[in-house]
């Protein structure tokens, strides 16, 4: 626990700006929020599956499932997408005179921003005896499932998907690469003649009759220092790239309900892929990948989970507030039997704890005494509320600052002290204020000793694009924030 003589002084060690660094935080953090984007506004619903022959179109009007997009960083009315295609059900042409067909991955594109669309399959399916269809090393699988569709820089496209002969489980994990040219607005896709054009299907790793390839995800990160090329020759003059690394996660089922999680590598934009890492064990639980590389988009901003996992029951939940604090909460679940989601972010943060700190699921940790009111805060909100502190210090605010790293099951004891000692509480969570960390503060307040609140997180609203520590400046999630909070739960104590 922090002494209330020496706040910028940690017992256990951890690692604490001094004075001048800490100005110079604040002075940057105090610049002015970035400028958000205005919030989307729904249009009219359009049909992506156009017309009725193949390959440019649907005859049979069969379903499409599982759908993923990405726009062009190129044009951003150049969009692909990819799902679940089933028109090849009814499609003739099988081998051996086949009657039935499967699913295969549906490849849909737009030039105009979404409103029209043009659709066919990806190369490779069984019916497929184009030049591209017939070299590719799909060819000979029966289907095809699981579309994941990336955008990387320099208008490029990675689609990944699984293929594999549905009676045996033989299968094979892939990626196809598209460049968009941006050279016109319009053209057949059917015909190859559109500005996104094919380059090519690489095989990211090959399941056996035991082991059979499931759930893919595609992460793409922008080219940085020592990156490698790669020449296109897809249309027109030849183009050479810099590549950005990219990652494909996905799991490996080695019987009916065991998984182990695996990844690789690209680093020269899909051309060859490094030997698969495995991340995880086999264990007996069906895990699926999620991959996010880079400064934080909206897309991969997770601002529900608590909210998702709370309602989950049995479910365990836990918000690390450091590295240290992120290896006890591995190791303690490792000894724990039942569902635990472990939510931490990948930005670096002050580091607060030792290998001394005491750590215990369900048991939050105080680490400022105070008698004014109590900050409860869990992830990185800790450090930032240990900030708030310190500047209500300068006061004459005395804060209790606590460590509520363990969601479910929340410390309902440490959270009743707080409110009968201090007799106010703000709570500070990166999610939504709404059916999150501070919602499952409340509950027990409300019930057992009801006092001024305020909660401090995201207010109903979606992500924005931007750098860590500048969105949680612009969405009211800085101490200055934690400050303006306590501020007006005092006033509503007196």
């Amino acid at each position: 626990m922090l002494t209330r003589t020496a706040l910028s002084v940690n017992p256990y060690k951890a690692r604490v700006l001094p004075p001048a660094a800490l100005a110079v935080l604040l002075a940057a953090l105090a610049a002015a929020p970035p400028a958000l984007a205005e919030p989307p506004v729904a249009g009219q619903s359009i049909n992506m599956v156009s017309g009725k022959t193949i390959p440019g179109g649907d005859p049979f009007l069969q379903r499409q499932n599982e759908p993923s997009l990405a726009v062009s960083s190129r044009n951003p009315r150049h969009l692909l997408a990819g799902a679940n295609d089933y028109r090849t059900v009814d499609l003739p042409g099988l081998a051996n005179g086949t009657e039935t067909g499967d699913s295969w991955l549906g490849l849909f594109k737009s030039f105009d921003g979404g409103e029209t669309w043009q659709s066919t399959l990806v190369p490779g399916f069984p019916q497929d005896t184009s030049p591209e269809g017939l070299a590719s090393p799909l060819k000979g699988y029966t289907a095809a499932a699981d579309p994941i569709v990336r955008a990387g820089t320099h208008g490029l496209f990675y689609y990944g998907g699984i293929v594999f002969n549905r009676t045996t489980n033989l299968g094979l994990l892939e990626v196809t690469t598209f460049l968009d040219l941006n050279n016109k607005e319009n053209g057949s896709v059917a015909a190859a003649r559109d500005p996104i054009r094919f380059a090519g299907t690489v095989v990211v790793d090959t399941g056996t009759s035991g082991q059979f390839l499931d759930k893919p995800w595609i992460g793409v990160d922008v080219p940085r220092a020592g990156a490698l090329s790669r020449t296109f020759n897809v249309g027109g003059a030849p183009q050479t790239v810099a590549c950005g690394n990219l990652y494909m996660a996905w799991a490996k089922f080695t019987g009916s309900q065991s998984t182990k999680i695996m990844l690789s590598r690209s680093r020269d934009c899909g051309t060859t892929w490094e030997n698969p890492t495995k991340l995880s064990e086999s264990s007996s639980i069906n895990q699926g990948t999620v991959v996010s590389v880079g400064p934080d988009g909206a897309t991969h901003q997770m601002m529900e989970d608590f909210a998702l996992a709370r309602v989950l029951p049995g479910m365990k939940l836990i918000a690390p507030c450091d590295y240290e604090e992120a290896k006890k909460a591995v190791k303690a679940v490792a000894e724990f039997w039942g569902p635990v989601v472990i939510r931490y972010g990948r930005e670096a943060v002050p580091i607060l704890t030792t290998k001394e700190t005491p750590f215990q699921i369900g048991r939050a940790e105080t680490y400022l005494e105070g008698i004014d009111l109590t900050i409860i805060a869990c992830g990185v909100m800790v450090y930032l509320s240990l900030l708030a502190a310190q500047a209500l210090e300068k006061e004459g605010v005395h804060a209790r600052v606590i460590n509520c790293h363990t969601i479910k099951p929340i410390d309902k004891e440490a959270i009743l002290r707080a409110a009968q000692e201090t007799g106010a509480i703000v709570t500070a969570e990166e999610h939504q204020v709404m059916a999150g960390f501070g919602s499952a503060v409340a509950e027990i307040v409300v019930q057992d000793h009801p006092v001024p609140m305020e909660f401090v997180g995201m207010k109903d609203r979606f992500g924005e694009s931007g750098k860590p520590w500048e969105l949680l400046k612009a969405f009211g999630m800085m101490d200055t924030d934690i400050v303006a909070a306590a501020h007006r739960v005092l006033e509503r104590k007196k």
